[in-house]
């Protein structure tokens, strides 16, 4: 429910002005995940920006709207900047290495994008989304048959998407 999520951290920002930065950053974040779910990418991004002013080392964050600004190529050398803080402050989280690797592959630089995925993949060899961004690196680097070997595997490891 992200409409009443968004509703229930709208309350908390209201009437908790006096919460620790540490949780006022938490609630911005969880309201604009919920925007974001909800396809309310300006409300999402200014929450999430605020989210950032008040905790600018939270990789968590960086990542969320670092994806957020390049998969939905709402501004993709931003949000690369904004991965490339995540990746120096967690350089083993999988999910931050695959966000870096898309934002590379969304720009056409697809060497470097191979060796994010492929270091997010052995990390999390598991993962449908990390799966499927490496099939699509591969494809672009004429690696067809390896390519469709990984899409065959990411809809084995969720065939609902």
């Amino acid at each position: 429910d992200f409409t009443g999520a968004v509703a229930a951290y709208t309350q908390l920002i209201k009437t908790a002005p006096e919460a620790s930065p540490a949780l006022r950053a938490d609630w911005r974040f969880g309201r604009g995940a919920a925007y974001e779910r909800l396809g309310q990418f300006a409300a999402a991004r200014a929450d999430l920006e605020a989210a950032l002013a008040v905790a600018p080392d939270n990789a968590t964050v960086l990542n969320y709207l670092g994806y957020m600004l390049v998969d939905r190529k709402l501004d993709v050398a931003q949000g690369k900047k904004l991965l490339a803080q995540a990746v120096a402050l967690a350089p083993g989280n999988a999910a931050i290495l695959d966000s870096m690797g898309w934002a590379h592959y969304r720009l056409g630089e697809y060497p470097a994008a191979l060796q994010y995925l492929e270091k997010a993949a052995t990390l999390e060899p598991n993962d449908p989304v990390i799966t499927d961004h490496l099939a699509d690196v591969y494809a672009k680097l004429g690696r067809q048959t390896e390519a469709r070997t990984l899409w065959r595997r990411a809809l084995r490891q969720n065939p609902t998407e």
